[in-house]
């Protein structure tokens, strides 16, 4: 088994080998045409994820930062599992 960071590694770590990997489906689809990868749905139901947004709450009245949270919700909890979203003060930097 292999840990990557973040799908594309999937896809390239894939496509250099003989490993079979599990990415999102538009994911896959698209990288299809650049690498040679073969993408099949898999034989059973992907479990479900808990996905969480979080920005600074300096943001939260921001139109433009709102709207980007809205396309996000409404893209991630189309029926596909829990979304949470929580603002959070931002560190000393």
């Amino acid at each position: 088994m292999v840990t990557v960071p973040h799908f594309q590694a999937v896809a390239l770590a894939v496509e250099a080998s003989e490993m079979l990997g599990s990415i999102p489906v538009h994911f896959a689809r698209m990288l299809s045409g650049r690498l040679k990868l073969d993408v099949f749905m898999p034989p059973m139901d992907s479990p479900k994820m808990n996905v969480t947004m979080y920005w600074l709450r300096r943001f939260d009245r921001d139109p433009g930062s709102a709207w980007l949270r809205d396309q996000i919700a409404d893209v991630l909890g189309g029926g596909s599992g829990p979304t949470t979203a929580a603002s959070i003060d931002a560190g000393p930097f």
